[in-house]
């Protein structure tokens, strides 16, 4: 009988692009770079700010047709913001929270009515942060966690039309899944750097919910990172 250790298995669920980031990751942790500046012991706080990725552009075909459609990638400001503990030179632990507002998508209903969608995302979660050092002001963080999420979609129709029978309205969906991110930092002194990067969230929606989806939500963006 065989048996595998849990980081093989966690890693088995992420996607591919997000898995070899952590491999990388994993590389370059072994061989640091001496001249990083090191943040031990430090607490910090980081803000982000993007244009933020989620397949809801047929929420509203969905709703309208109450069946599963192919995924629309649709784009809204999203923004995420996290504070945590450097407990090792390389090793992190961070709270964070993050939303993508107001997603909008609508479709042909009925004869001559038009039914619209408007979805807002929210997640809360707690992350390992694994910073590989590249320079001596150049380190790559990788995060990894859990996530709690919260996908909240309302539909209304243009001349007042009703809902198709069954239609939840709002449709709200909250999950408990994973997350996992990307984030470049350079370094502009000993507590300050500015920060670019991409955040993952695959186990958001419900597909057997008319007007949910299926999908990975992302958010790319740039910040600040702030040691104290």
């Amino acid at each position: 009988m065989s048996s595998y250790h849990p980081f093989f298995s966690a890693c088995a669920r992420l996607p591919g692009r997000l898995m070899t980031t952590w491999l990388i990751g994993l590389v370059l942790l072994s061989n640091p770079v001496e001249a990083q500046v090191v943040s031990q012991g430090r607490a910090f706080m980081t803000l982000l700010v993007g244009q933020a990725d989620a397949p809801v552009g047929n929420y509203a075909a969905e709703a309208a047709n109450q069946t599963a459609l192919p995924n629309i990638t649709q784009h809204s400001v999203g923004w995420r913001i996290s504070g945590g503990y450097h407990f090792a030179d390389y090793f992190s632990l961070e709270t964070a929270i993050a939303r993508l507002g107001y997603l909008k998508s609508q479709a042909q209903y009925q004869a001559a009515d038009t039914l619209k969608a408007q979805t807002t995302f929210n997640t809360i979660e707690l992350n390992l942060i694994a910073r590989a050092p590249l320079a001596s002001q150049l380190r790559l963080d990788f995060t990894g966690g859990a996530a709690e999420t919260s996908l909240n979609s309302t539909f209304s129709t243009q001349l007042g039309s009703g809902l198709p029978a069954g239609q939840a309205n709002p449709a709200h969906i909250r999950n408990f899944g994973f997350d996992a991110g990307l984030d470049a930092e350079w370094m502009v002194s000993d507590h300050l750097s500015v920060i670019a990067g991409y955040h993952a969230y695959p186990n958001v929606t419900l597909s057997r919910l008319s007007g949910s989806g299926r999908g990975t939500f992302a958010l790319p963006a740039v910040g600040l990172h702030i040691d104290f």
